[in-house]
């Protein structure tokens, strides 16, 4: 889960960054919620073939439109904000880096504590699940 969350909170943090003003939360183990809506799920494939190691993150984020008819309730930053093509490009461009940074180290083993409290804390503003503790392996544990 290590990968998962670290990824996880970097999308996040880029969103956050560029759309400061709308609820966005993290919701275990690889989504992220605008408001009581599903924004955005996230895919991590691992290939590996001798020593060499391939890492895909697929993102599938509602941006003008959202998907109906699935169980749940969706979101689209459309209906919160508005989208220009500036906030799009900074928001591809905080991603690429992002995801860049992880890629330098993708294998580490353990969550550093301020990686915990952010993951911890972007969780907490979900409005149904609430978490008190995450281990260095990203393990949580609900309250």
């Amino acid at each position: 889960p290590i990968l998962s969350s670290r990824i996880g909170l970097k999308i996040y943090q880029s969103l956050k960054t560029v759309f400061p003003n709308i609820p966005l939360s993290l919701k275990a183990p690889n989504d992220i919620w605008l408001g009581v809506g599903k924004l955005l799920g996230m895919l991590i494939e691992i290939e590996s073939s001798g020593t060499s190691t391939q890492y895909f993150i697929g993102v599938g984020l509602n941006v003008f439109a959202k998907p109906a008819g699935l169980g749940i309730t969706t979101a689209s930053l459309a209906e919160s904000t508005m989208v220009s093509r500036e906030h799009w490009n900074r928001l591809c461009h905080l991603f690429h880096v992002g995801f860049s940074e992880i890629g330098k180290d993708p294998s580490r083993e353990n969550l550093l504590e301020i990686e915990k409290k952010q993951i911890l804390e972007a969780l907490n503003l979900h409005p149904h699940e609430k978490y008190s503790s995450m281990d260095s392996h990203g393990n949580l544990v609900r309250e």
